[in-house]
């Protein structure tokens, strides 16, 4: 599946299905931008090509950037991102 396609069912998922509040999605859809991103810069199209070091690499590359609890936002979004697609 492409990550375009993951993160917006992804989303759509925790917009409609779980009925999370408008803050928490677009929280969670800017967290996801800066992941989208730093794939494609990698050149990782498909949510199944992502590796556990792809993950470490962003994550890393993050903690220089943000803050502690942002960045433990930006990890609990990528944990029930991979969660709920696999």
């Amino acid at each position: 599946m492409q990550i375009k396609e993951a993160i917006e069912n992804y989303l759509y998922h925790i917009s409609v299905i779980e009925q999370k509040s408008q803050k928490t999605v677009e929280s969670y859809h800017n967290d996801l931008n800066k992941y989208s991103e730093y794939l494609n810069r990698n050149k990782i199209q498909n949510i199944e090509d992502v590796t556990n070091q792809d993950l470490q690499y962003f994550i890393g590359e993050q903690l220089d950037l943000l803050s502690k609890s942002s960045t433990a936002h930006l990890l609990t979004t990528l944990r029930n991102l991979h969660r709920y697609l696999f």
